[in-house]
C-alpha cells in the first residue's frame, strides 16, 4: 500500500438502524423489475474465457478470494502439458525458472535467485518457523505478532513454535471507528521496550482475507527495521491487485499461493526469502534438488561421494536451497507460469480501479439493508458485508452460510462467509448487473429471514 494511504480517514460503517423491515421491503421492491438475468442472453462460450470475460452468463461469481477461474491461457497450458506426458520420453521444458522470474517481476527489488517453491503458503510458514526456533529468534516469553482471526494456516506454524518454546501469539484486534490495524500494529510495536514480552517476528498480510481491510505495510516494516522484528508477509490474497515493493517493505518472506489473484491452479506457493537469510536457513524436508553437484560428480557413477561416502550436501546457492522437495509438478508449473505472464502484463492501477468501481457500489447499496462494512482503508477487489445493528441478531453466522447456499443453488451468485459476514470478491468479469443481482437476492432473502424469524416469535409467544 502506498504512503499516501495512511491519510485515509476510516470510515465510520454506520448504517440506518431504524424500520429494518420497511428498508428491507422497499428495496426488494426497488431491484424487483430488474431482471436476473439479461431479458436477451448473450449466446453461451464453447470456450473457456480469458480474462475478464465471462463463460456462464447466469453466473454472479463473487468468490475470487477462494480461487479465480482458470483462464483459457491457463487450460492450455495445462491441457499441452498432460499431453507431453503421455509421451515420457520427450523431454520436458523445465518453466520453473520463469516462473521465478515472474514471481519476481511482482515484488520490485527481488530477483529470480530470492524465490523458493513449496507447496502451500502453510509449507512455507513452517519452514520459517522451523528456522527460527533453530536459530534461536524465538524463546521463552518472546511475542510473535498477528491480527485477529488472521487465516490459520499462516498460524498454526507459529502456535505449534510457541507450545515447545514458551512463545506467545500477540493478536491485534480488530478495527474500530478510531483505530485501524495499523495504528494497533504501530502502538504494539512501539511499546516493545516497556513490555515484558518481547515481539521478535511480526507475521502479517496486506489485507485481510475475509473482509479486505488494508494494512500499511510501508508504515508497519519501518518500525519493525526499528524495533529489530522479523517481517513475515502473506500477499496470497493482495499480490495480483496490490503492489508490493520490497525496496519499502523489507520484508524476510513473502509467501503467495498462486491459486487466487495470480490465477494460477491450486497446489503451489510461490516465496521470497530475503538474501540475509539465504545462507542460514534451511529447508523443511530434506533432498537432492536442494543440493549443489560438486565439480566432477557423476550422479550415474558416483552416486555417493566417493571420498566422503555422502551424497553432495553443499546447498544451492540463493533461496533455491530452501525448495520444497520433490519433481515439480510438470502440469502444474506450466499452468503457473501461464497465469503469471497474464498477472504481470496487467496494468494494477486499471485492474484496482476497475474492481473499486464494484466493491463501492456492493458497499453503498447493501447499506440500506442493514450491513456494514468494516470501518478505515480497504482493498479494491475484497469486502466485507457484516450484518449491523438492525441484523445482528437475526444474521447469524449458520443464518449467513444457508442463504450463501440458497444464492449459489438458486441464483447462481456466489459469495463466501468469512468471520461473520458476506465476503465479496469480484474480478475483472464482475459487472454492475451482477452487483445489482447480489443486492436484490441479499434484500429477498434478508426478507424472508426476518419473516420466518416473526413467525417464530409468534409462535413462542403462543
Amino acid at each position: 500500500m502506498s504512503r499516501a494511504a495512511r491519510s485515509i480517514c476510516p470510515c465510520s460503517g454506520d448504517s440506518d438502524d431504524d424500520g429494518s423491515r420497511d428498508m428491507l421491503a422497499s428495496a426488494a421492491e426497488a431491484y424487483e423489475g430488474i431482471p436476473l438475468v439479461s431479458e436477451v442472453s448473450p449466446p453461451a462460450h464453447t470456450h473457456t474465457p480469458s480474462v475478464g470475460e465471462r463463460d456462464e452468463p447466469q453466473i454472479s461469481y463473487f468468490n475470487n478470494a477462494a480461487k479465480t477461474p482458470l483462464s483459457k491461457s491457463v487450460q492450455e497450458a495445462g491441457e499441452s502439458a498432460m499431453r507431453q506426458q503421455t509421451n515420457p520420453w520427450e523431454a520436458e521444458q523445465d518453466e520453473l525458472p520463469r516462473v521465478r522470474e515472474l514471481y519476481s517481476m511482482l515484488l520490485k527489488g527481488s530477483t529470480p535467485d530470492d524465490v523458493c517453491i513449496a507447496p502451500s503458503t502453510a509449507f512455507a510458514m513452517t519452514m520459517a518457523a522451523h528456522n527460527m526456533e533453530r536459530l534461536g529468534i524465538l524463546q521463552k516469553n518472546d511475542s510473535i505478532l498477528v491480527l485477529e482471526n488472521q487465516y490459520d494456516s499462516v498460524i498454526y506454524p507459529f502456535q505449534d513454535v510457541c507450545q515447545r518454546t514458551g512463545a506467545c501469539l500477540a493478536v491485534i484486534p480488530h478495527p474500530t471507528v478510531n483505530q485501524t490495524w495499523t495504528c494497533s500494529i504501530l502502538d504494539r510495536l512501539n511499546a516493545i521496550d516497556d513490555s515484558t514480552s518481547r515481539i521478535k517476528v511480526a507475521i502479517l498480510p496486506s489485507l485481510h482475507w475475509a473482509n479486505g481491510s488494508l494494512l500499511d505495510l510501508v508504515s508497519i516494516s519501518e518500525a519493525c527495521q526499528t524495533h529489530n522484528v522479523l517481517l513475515l508477509v502473506d500477499a496470497t490474497q493482495s499480490l495480483g491487485v496490490l503492489e508490493l515493493d520490497l525496496t519499502k517493505v523489507k520484508a524476510d518472506m513473502v509467501a503467495v499461493s498462486v491459486h487466487k489473484w495470480l490465477l494460477g491452479p491450486v497446489g503451489l506457493s510461490l516465496v521470497y526469502l530475503a538474501p540475509r537469510h539465504q545462507t542460514t536457513w534451511l529447508p523443511l524436508d530434506q533432498h537432492g534438488r536442494a543440493r549443489q553437484v560438486p565439480p566432477g560428480w557423476n550422479a550415474s557413477s558416483d552416486m555417493m561421494d566417493p571420498t566422503t561416502g555422502f551424497y553432495p550436501s553443499l546447498f544451492q546457492k540463493g533461496a533455491q536451497r530452501c525448495d520444497s522437495g520433490g519433481k515439480p509438478n510438470p502440469i502444474l508449473i506450466p499452468m503457473i507460469r501461464a497465469g503469471l505472464e497474464q498477472v504481470t502484463q496487467q496494468s494494477l492501477p486499471d485492474i484496482q480501479q476497475k474492481l473499486v468501481q464494484i466493491t463501492n457500489a456492493v458497499v453503498s447499496k447493501a447499506q440500506p439493508l442493514g450491513f456494514v462494512s468494516v470501518p478505515g482503508p480497504r482493498a479494491p477487489h475484497i469486502v466485507g458485508l457484516q450484518p449491523g445493528p438492525s441484523l445482528i441478531q437475526t444474521l447469524t453466522p449458520q443464518v449467513m452460510l444457508a442463504m450463501a447456499e440458497r444464492l449459489a443453488k438458486n441464483k447462481g451468485i456466489y459469495v463466501a462467509v468469512r468471520c461473520g459476514g458476506f465476503r465479496i470478491s469480484p474480478y475483472l468479469d464482475t459487472t454492475l448487473h451482477d452487483v445489482d443481482r447480489l443486492i436484490d437476492a441479499l434484500a429477498q432473502e434478508c426478507q424472508h429471514v426476518l419473516i420466518q424469524q416473526d413467525s417464530k416469535n409468534d409462535a413462542n409467544q403462543l
